[in-house]
């Protein structure tokens, strides 16, 4: 029994998307044919259009046919065989040219009724929403029209009344409102004189609220501060107007909401950097002990080249705060490993040219021995020789 309903099921499925493309495509046929129009497109496009639209119709009818018969019986069936057969009947005659377009419209008229009969939802002169309005839906539509109130009086009532309440927590008078119809930006907004001014049709809660912080310190007779309004008008708006007031309360939370972001970051960066001394501590046990050990080289130049691209690459993907945790340690290792390789390639180098221009500079500076005296030779580019004169 479970398959039964299990088939029937997907039969309904299937023969829902049956009548969703027949009736689609006779719309689409009966369109073209009434919009036969040789500038647009030559007629036999048109009409070859309509052809296709036809077929397709017929061949979702007899798809059609399998399924009904499941879901809702033999006549069910048979209707639809009939559709497939007029569609089948009137493309072959509009592809042998021998109807009228007009008539043709006519045609499908009658198979569209035919598949509204067996399928009343799909009868359009039975829409509920479809067709021209009557008397009383017009009536209707101009009594909303005619009690809708118009928006910028809304907005000035929100902004009144916002302001009001403003006030009204805070024990103060309630300021001018004044709306600017030449302004259009919704994030502009000043404070001058008790009065503030807001663009026409911002409406914006935020901007109000930061005003009405600079008329309160106007009020208290302190200087503007737009950082104390910021944060007034974001506790206001994003919290209540019960939770906060226009006190050093909201200073004193910032500031130790940020004290406590800048001590999380202070120990970010401290424990960042005794990792590295792990690090250190790890590259100076693997060179004492295994010299040479990775392809001829130290094994902390792997050491810190590894970690240097893994910091680089976190430092870029990971979120706060190991992004960076990882660009401090990456970073050490990368000066680190480049200071390794000057001092193994660079300094042996520098050490032995000053060597040798010191033993020179000496030997240029010596005086006479019991065998003979050490001198330089002048006339020569560069001091490469000596000459040994016998006393």
């Amino acid at each position: 029994m479970f398959v039964d309903v299990f088939t029937m099921g997907n039969e309904a499925t299937f023969l829902d998307w049956n009548r969703d493309n027949i009736f689609i495509n006779l719309i689409q046929a009966e369109d073209h044919l009434r919009n036969l129009d040789d500038r647009v497109a030559p007629r036999g496009e048109f009409l070859s259009c309509v052809s296709k639209h036809l077929a397709y119709v017929q061949g979702e009818s007899l798809e059609a046919v399998s399924h009904c018969l499941v879901t809702e019986g033999k006549g069910c069936g048979e209707n639809y065989q009939k559709i497939a057969d007029a569609s089948r009947q009137l493309r072959k005659q509009i592809q042998s040219d021998k109807i009228d377009p007009y008539d043709a419209i006519l045609e499908v008229r009658r198979i569209r009724q035919m598949f509204e009969q067996l399928n009343p939802g799909f009868d359009t002169s039975k829409c509920l929403s479809c067709g021209s309005f009557s008397e009383e839906d017009v009536a209707r539509l101009e009594s909303v029209a005619n009690h809708t109130p118009d928006i910028p009086v809304l907005e000035e009532k929100m902004l009144g009344e916002a302001l009001s309440t403003l006030a009204k927590r805070e024990n103060v008078p309630v300021p001018r409102l004044v709306l600017d119809p030449t302004c259009n930006n919704p994030n502009k907004g000043s404070y001058v004189d008790k009065t503030i001014t807001m663009c026409k049709g911002s409406g914006s809660l935020h901007v109000i609220t930061h005003e009405f912080s600079h008329y309160l310190d106007d009020l208290q007779g302190k200087p503007v501060d737009e950082e104390k309004a910021e944060h007034y008008a974001d506790a206001v708006t994003r919290k209540s107007l019960n939770a906060y007031s226009s006190n050093d309360n909201v200073r004193s939370f910032r500031m130790a909401f940020a004290s406590k972001a800048a001590v999380k970051e202070t120990t970010t960066i401290y424990g960042s950097q005794l990792a590295t001394v792990g690090v250190a501590q790890l590259n100076n046990y693997l060179d004492g002990n295994y010299s040479g050990a990775v392809m001829g080289q130290d094994p902390s130049i792997a050491v810190d080249s590894g970690i240097a691209i893994v910091g680089a690459v976190g430092s870029l993907k990971l979120k706060a705060p190991w992004n960076m945790v990882s660009g401090i340690i990456g970073g050490y290792c990368l000066a680190d490993l480049a200071n390794r390789l000057i001092q193994k390639y660079v300094a042996p180098a520098t050490a032995r040219v000053t060597t040798v221009a010191n033993t020179v500079n000496l030997m240029g500076r010596a005086g006479s021995t019991p065998n003979g005296t050490i001198r330089s030779v002048p006339a020569a580019p560069a001091i490469s020789k000596f000459q040994l004169v016998s006393n």
